[in-house]
């Protein structure tokens, strides 16, 4: 053992499971979900850089993902994900010194290893680990932590010898989403001066527990006697969806249908300029919060889906969930699309009352501010 001490003294990294950052290294993160998963990963990408300022980020993602992740500072290259779950070649030739893979995309973490990446990170908690390929390791779980999904993620790290616990309003900041495109004239021209701007995400495309299109309407009739203008967000083919299966919510004086106008670099910008937004456990919300704006996200009680697992992320982020726990074997645990019992439960009353303190409070720090400022704030 003395022997073992005297050859290693004087080294910074004597443990086997861990890592040295090294200046210069290219890191690989690793993240091929949807946008809110990689809202998550993305501070991971700041703490690396501020702990080693020289390092290079590779996010590997989805192509749709690009945009997004182009859009932080942190973040120097972009790798396509399914070019990588499929071409050693591809990856051999980044010539990434290290990957980090929390969320153990199996494909992309065998095809590192047959790649010849020197340093491969896994969670030995998890199945499987020593099959895909790690050789370096970290050990925690995931449920019943309390914890989110971005403060789980940074646990990573610590096979580099990183120890952080940010706060929530700290990894926003980690996330660096700072590379926006100008507001362009037309999606502009969509406020109406003097209101607050409130986004509606009435639909999740199956990623999340959704909030009923008749609460979502309800809230709408409880905000129209407010300056206050509600925009319906998201997809072109939800705007179908909610047209067909709700049209009173359209047909209300203060809604403007905002459907299918933005390509994701025109979203975050919109997004960005509005006061507030409403949604499920969808990467809008996410983005919402990340970018600063106040973000009510609406979550069941289930342990993997809750507003804790997933708060969004931002010092104005707020969730609302289920009171009871929704146990394994309830109804709304068959699929993730669609209103469950824990969502419905949710009333409009509850969210109206957010959206109104946000408001008062915006109305307060107007009153707050010169006469020459009052005209841009409103």
């Amino acid at each position: 053992m003395r022997a073992w001490q005297s050859k290693y003294r004087g080294r910074r990294h004597r443990r086997p499971w861990q890592a040295e950052l090294y200046p210069g290294a290219r890191v690989g993160l690793v993240q091929a979900g949807n946008l809110g998963d990689v809202v998550h990963t993305l501070p991971m990408a700041g703490a690396i850089k501020a702990a080693c300022p020289s390092a290079t980020i590779v996010f590997i993602g989805r192509r749709y993902t690009e945009s997004l992740v182009r859009a932080s500072r942190y973040v120097d290259e972009f790798f396509d994900a399914e070019l990588a779950k499929r071409d050693a070649d591809a990856v051999a030739a980044q010539k990434l010194d290290i990957l980090l893979n929390p969320y153990r995309w199996k494909e992309i973490a065998r095809i590192a290893t047959r790649a010849g990446v020197p340093v491969r990170i896994g969670n030995f908690r998890r199945r499987n680990v020593l099959f895909l390929g790690c050789n370096r390791f970290v050990f925690y779980g995931r449920a019943r932590t309390g914890l989110n999904e971005g403060a789980l993620n940074m646990r990573d790290l610590r096979a580099l010898g990183l120890r952080l616990e940010p706060s929530n309003a700290e990894m926003a900041a980690l996330a660096g989403l700072s590379r926006l495109e100008p507001l362009a004239a037309e999606h502009r021209a969509l406020f109406t001066p003097g209101h607050f701007h409130l986004l509606l995400q009435t639909k999740t495309d199956g990623h999340g527990r959704e909030w009923p299109l008749e609460h979502f309407s309800t809230l709408v009739r409880l905000l129209a006697a407010e300056r206050v203008q509600v925009i319906l967000s998201g997809t072109a083919a939800q705007g179908d969806i909610v047209r067909t299966a709700c049209p009173a919510l359209l047909a209300e004086p203060n809604v403007t249908d905002a459907f299918g106008r933005f390509t994701l670099p025109q979203l975050l910008a919109f997004i960005a300029a509005a006061d507030g937004i409403v949604s499920a456990s969808t990467g809008p919300v996410h983005l919402a919060a990340v970018l600063g704006i106040h973000a009510l996200g609406i979550f069941p009680g289930r342990d993997s889906l809750n507003g804790k697992r997933w708060f969004p992320l931002g010092p104005k982020g707020e969730a609302l969930q289920a009171v009871e726990f929704c146990p394994r074997n309830a109804k709304c645990d068959l699929s993730l699309g669609g209103p469950c019992r824990c969502t419905i439960s949710i009333t409009p009353q509850r969210v109206y009352e957010r959206v109104m303190a946000w408001y008062n409070d915006r109305k307060r720090l107007a009153m707050q501010l010169p006469s020459a400022e009052l005209a841009t704030v409103e």
